[in-house]
């Protein structure tokens, strides 16, 4: 019975083994301490405690973007004399760990250094006052120097300049800062490093969070703003693209001259007839429409990374800092291709006045947009490349050079930024954008100009020319032949009439 019951408790035990455990874990985690860096709270202040039972390597030390901190210490101060903690010099390595993980994801300029300042008094008379610095996010090191001495005209102050290309901290990323020195041995000699606010911080240059103008959940089903309620668009189909039909026509076409000759009456100038109609038929229905669907680049240009579609730039990131998208730098350029089988337009307000627009809606891409469109890539092609000045109706495809370059645009009353990148076909003058559309939903659209559009799979104005002439000499050869006919079997009719006459007479 006894056994039983300790089978039972150990069973128990066992049970409740995992659930122990998860808590503990869980009580376990480290809270965040402070306030995580953002834009408007970019100074990091560094902290930490002084434990004079333990070694300097194991004092506590962190970093966040709150100025004050009631756990830290003014100072680290150590001295020489007989009795001190640490007593006699030595390597000092303190790693200011962020102990506020970004919550979002916060971009950084990194064409602006990050600097800062760490206020360290090294005390002695003949001894190294350098410091080592260490700039780092997680495991990764952006900048490592060294500065000789304090500044000029002060005993402790050394100012920090990182040069890093750290552009961006992901959610969940903290910066890290490493100080290394060396504590002087004499008697009465040592350091004091001061804390917090004013004395040892860094201040990074952070970008504001890009204003979003069209909302996107990668994943989420592609339906173009053009289509929605709200803007109400009208919508017309131009049609499908591809040579399958006209293949399929000229078939019929070479099928009908086949049969027309081998099994059709007789008649005067059926076969001559036949073939010159069937060919010139052939050439409007099948070679013109080919001919049509051939201009479009090749597989190999679309492939390139010369040529953009909408789906192949919506699947690009956020640019670094003053590129585009991800890649499309300053000076960059590119072909814009977009095949459709719908056109949308509607007259709207322009900052040019009121004017019809043309919408792509890109629903041949929608497949792809749905899968793989990021939240940036989305609404670049929808601001940027979706709006044009005239009808590309008349065609299946259309083709945008684009240059991307850096303009002055003004970010604040009487502030031009310019290093705002944007595609040349956007119009900027006096810092402000021109040509652009305020759609119903109260977004904005920059509207492509014509001369910066080239309409593919344009019907020939020749196209029906070749039946046309192919009706005139297949009637006209019948016709001829006909009357050639006509005029033979008279003359037959009239020479035996002659010889029967003339033979009567003989006899």
């Amino acid at each position: 019975m006894r056994r039983r019951g300790v089978l039972i408790g150990l069973m128990i035990c066992l049970f409740l083994l995992p659930i122990v455990a998860s808590s503990t874990s869980i009580s376990m985690q480290e809270e965040p301490r402070g306030s995580p860096l953002e834009h408007g709270r970019n100074r990091l202040f560094f902290y930490g405690i002084q434990d004079g039972s333990t070694t300097p390597s194991n004092w506590e030390v962190w970093n966040h973007a709150t100025s004050s901190d009631s756990d830290s210490d003014n100072s680290f101060s150590e001295a020489n004399f007989p009795g001190a903690a640490n007593n006699g010099g030595g390597s000092r390595s303190f790693d200011f760990l962020g102990s506020a993980p970004n919550t979002k994801d916060v971009k950084i300029d990194d064409s602006v250094p990050i600097q800062g300042r760490v206020t360290l008094s090294i005390d002695c008379n003949q001894c190294s006052k350098e410091i080592t610095v260490e700039l780092k996010v997680g495991s990764r090191t952006y900048d490592r120097y060294s500065i000789q001495m304090p500044d000029e005209g002060s005993s402790n102050v050394y100012s920090l300049n990182f040069d890093t290309s750290l552009d961006e901290l992901k959610e969940g990323e903290a910066i890290s800062l490493r100080l290394d020195f060396t504590k002087p041995a004499g008697l009465t000699e040592g350091y004091t490093l001061n804390l917090g606010s004013g004395n040892f911080y860094l201040d990074i240059p952070t970008l504001p969070e890009p204003e979003t103008e069209i909302t996107w959940v990668t994943g989420q089903d592609y339906i173009s703003p053009y289509a929605n309620e709200t803007n109400s668009f009208s919508m017309e189909e131009t049609g499908g693209s591809g040579i399958l039909m006209s293949v399929i026509v000229g078939v019929l076409i070479i099928i009908a001259m086949v049969c027309t000759i081998s099994f059709a009456p007789i008649f005067p100038g059926k076969l001559v007839g036949t073939i010159l109609l069937g060919l010139c038929t052939f050439t409007s229905f099948t070679i013109a429409p080919i001919m049509t669907n051939l201009d479009i680049p090749s597989e190999e240009e679309i492939s390139s990374v010369d040529y953009f579609t909408p789906d192949k730039m919506a699947e690009l990131g956020p640019g670094a800092n003053h590129e585009f998208l991800a890649g499309l730098s300053n000076g960059s350029s590119f072909t814009f291709y977009v095949e459709f089988n719908k056109i949308h337009s509607k007259s709207v307000e322009t900052t040019d006045g009121r004017t019809t627009v043309y919408g792509l809606g890109f629903e041949k891409y929608s497949r792809d947009l749905s899968a793989t469109a990021t939240q940036a890539g989305m609404e670049q092609v929808q601001l940027w490349f979706s709006a044009l000045e005239l009808d590309p109706s008349v065609g299946h495809a259309v083709s945008i050079e684009v240059t991307i370059l850096h303009v002055c645009i003004e970010v604040s009353p009487g502030t031009l930024d310019c290093t705002i990148p944007v595609p040349d076909t956007a119009l900027i003058q006096d810092g402000e954008l021109k040509n652009v559309a305020l759609l119903p939903d109260e977004t904005w659209r920059s509207i492509i100009p014509a001369s910066a559009i080239t309409i593919h799979q344009v019907e020939r104005e020749w196209t029906m020319i070749p039946m046309y002439i192919g009706l005139l000499l297949g009637l006209g050869t019948v016709g001829i032949a006909i009357v050639l006919e006509k005029k033979r079997a008279r003359e037959w009719a009239e020479w035996q009439a002659w010889v029967e006459e003339n033979g009567e007479d003989e006899d």
